[in-house]
């Protein structure tokens, strides 16, 4: 994801895969047609 262009608004975000809190892999493109809040946390390690 780093060193892309930023995503614009109106426009379609790049599709990601994340680890979920439960430790399962969560991708953005699974929730197409559906809306999703992200919130990214930064941890200290």
């Amino acid at each position: 994801m780093f060193g892309r262009k930023n995503p614009s608004v109106g426009k379609k975000a790049p599709d990601f895969t994340l680890p979920s809190s439960e430790k399962e892999n969560i991708t953005l493109s699974s929730y197409l047609g559906k809306t999703v809040l992200l919130v990214f946390l930064r941890s200290s390690g």
